[in-house]
Formats: C-alpha cells, sequence, structure tokens
C-alpha cells in the first residue's frame, strides 16, 4: 500500500491515505491513531520519527483564483518529515514543507513553512520557540 515501510514502523489504525504509494516511511517510525495523507505527491517520514494522534501530512492545495478552483486545478508540493522528529497531537503540516532533524512540533501546531533542524516550534502559524540542546 506504500512507496516504502521501513522495519520496526508501526501505524496505529485508523490511518487513511489518498494514495499511500506516495509516502515513504523509514525505519522504526510511530504513528499514533488517526494518521490522515493527502499524498498526491511524495511524503518522506524518515528514520525514528514518532507522530502523534490526528496529525495530517498534506501535499495538495488548490488556486485562490475561483474560476481556477471551477476548472477543479490543483498543486502539488512534497513533504519531508526528517529524521527524529516528533510532531505533537493534531499537527498539520501543508504542502511544501521540510520539518529538520530532531525538531519537536507541538501538540495543535500548522505548519506552514519549513522547519529547522534541532529546534522546539509551535504554534498557528507555527514558528520556532527555542533551539534544543
Amino acid at each position: 500500500m506504500l512507496g516504502s515501510f521501513g522495519e520496526g514502523s508501526y501505524i496505529e489504525p485508523p490511518f487513511q491515505a489518498n494514495w499511500g504509494k506516495n509516502t515513504y516511511f523509514g525505519k522504526n517510525v510511530y504513528a499514533n491513531f488517526g494518521l490522515s495523507l493527502v499524498d498526491d505527491t511524495k511524503i518522506e517520514i524518515q528514520d525514528e520519527a514518532m507522530i502523534g494522534p490526528n496529525v495530517t501530512l498534506c501535499t495538495a492545495t488548490h488556486p485562490l483564483s475561483p474560476e481556477l478552483r471551477l476548472k477543479k486545478a490543483q498543486s502539488n508540493l512534497p513533504v519531508s518529515i526528517e529524521k527524529n522528529v516528533w510532531l505533537g497531537a493534531g499537527t498539520i503540516v501543508l504542502p511544501g514543507v521540510t520539518i529538520g532533524e530532531n525538531s519537536v512540533i507541538g501538540a495543535g501546531s500548522l505548519v506552514t513553512k519549513d522547519i529547522p533542524p534541532n529546534v522546539l516550534a509551535y504554534g498557528t502559524p507555527c514558528k520556532v520557540i527555542k533551539a534544543l540542546p
């Protein structure tokens, strides 16, 4: 069903994906219940990532133009969750976002832009709060 699923990885049901085949799990990834993947293009979840309950990773978006939406226009940008990232419960990651290695995203965050490695970030929109040791 998925593009790849690394050894030791686990998804707690229920789980939803548009395609599945566009999502790649590294090793020892844990995804809690309610993971939703809008994987119209590539989603990469690297080794040792932890995903809290009710997280959405979204690669698809639609134009602001009403005329283009009437034509069902859509664009897709990949999402990358790097090694040892922890996504807190209810996090939403929007198209084109990369979350850097070892970073923690606080519960309920809306991640609209890239997050660098080794930071704590949270909020709506998600912002870097502090560097991690």
